[in-house]
C-alpha cells in the first residue's frame, strides 16, 4: 500500500511544463484536422471525386489509421502496448 508521503512530489514547475505540452501537441491536432476541412473543395477538385468518396478518405481511412496505430504489436505499430506495457486486447476492456 503506498501512502500520499512515500510518493514523490511533482514541482509545479513540471506539471506546468507538462500541460503546456499536451496543449500545444492538442493545438497541432486540432489544426491538422481544420486545415485538412479547409481544403475540401481543392482536393476534390485535384483527385475528381465527390463529397461521399471524400468522406470515406478522410472517415474511415483515419479510422483505419488509428485503430491499427494503437492495436497488438502484431498489427502494425505497437503504440498501446509500448504505453501501457501490454497488449491491449488482454484488458478487459479489450475483450
Amino acid at each position: 500500500m503506498f501512502l500520499a508521503s512515500s510518493l514523490p512530489r511533482m514541482s509545479v514547475r513540471y506539471g506546468v511544463y507538462a500541460t503546456a505540452l499536451l496543449m500545444i501537441a492538442y493545438t497541432f491536432s486540432f489544426l491538422d484536422r481544420q486545415i485538412l476541412n479547409l481544403m475540401v473543395g481543392p482536393i476534390e477538385r485535384s483527385l475528381h471525386i465527390n463529397d461521399s468518396k471524400f468522406a470515406l478518405l478522410t472517415g474511415g481511412a483515419f479510422g483505419v489509421f488509428y485503430t491499427v496505430m494503437g492495436a497488438c504489436p502484431s498489427a502494425g505499430w505497437p503504440t498501446a502496448s509500448v504505453a501501457s506495457g501490454s497488449c491491449r486486447s488482454a484488458s478487459p476492456a479489450g475483450a
